[in-house]
């Protein structure tokens, strides 16, 4: 699994995971960050990105996070995704006004037929969208 753009490795600091991570803009002695080569040549079975979608104004940026997911692999983005964007200055998402790029679930569809996923999961409550590859058959919707 590679965690993109993971920074200090918060990801696996918090979960106690050995996580391969790539970031071109933070480097810490600590950790072991994959090789530019390794970055540019393989493919990972599962890429998780954690709060970039909504800084990145440049569809370049995000083929870059595409490219590094394998054929029959998991893309899991950790972002807002909306039905709609609402029309309002104080919306929470737009308060730290850092925040350029906003999605829609049809956005997301958008991405998902031009990169080839079948299928997808989204947790609300975990601000998470789980992209398949591969189509699986036995997920089932926990009601809550």
């Amino acid at each position: 699994m590679l965690d993109f753009v993971g920074g200090y490795g918060t990801l696996s600091k918090y979960f106690g995971l050995k996580l391969l991570i790539f970031d071109p803009y933070i480097k810490d002695c600590n950790i072991d960050y994959i090789s530019k080569e390794d970055y540019e040549t393989k493919k990972y079975k599962v890429v998780f990105n954690s709060a970039m979608f909504e800084y990145i104004r440049n569809r370049n940026d995000l083929e870059q996070l595409n490219q590094l997911v394998d054929n029959n692999g998991i893309l899991i983005i950790h972002t807002v995704v909306c039905e709609r964007i609402p029309k309002d200055s104080n919306w929470f998402y737009l308060r730290p006004l850092v925040h350029c790029a906003f999605h829609t679930n049809h956005s997301m569809e958008i991405l998902m037929d031009q990169w080839s996923y079948t299928a997808s999961i989204y947790c609300p409550q975990a601000k998470s969208w789980v992209l398949l590859k591969k189509k699986v058959d036995n997920i089932q919707k926990k009601n809550s």
